[in-house]
């Protein structure tokens, strides 16, 4: 049987360095790209539809 996994999520912070220190060193968790969006891309990202899943 496969384990369940996320392939990706977003948080909102209000403090990004904060949060992305947090992350990294106190969960271990590895920052694999940052970049920033314009917002006619955010909208575009985010979207306005159901959410959906799938099976793994």
């Amino acid at each position: 049987m496969a384990h369940p996994s996320v392939h990706h999520h977003g948080i909102s912070v209000s403090d990004l360095d904060r949060a992305v220190e947090f992350y990294s060193d106190v969960l271990g968790l590895e920052l694999l790209d940052r970049y920033t969006l314009s917002d006619d891309a955010l909208a575009t990202a985010i979207g306005s539809g159901p959410l959906t899943s799938s099976p793994p």
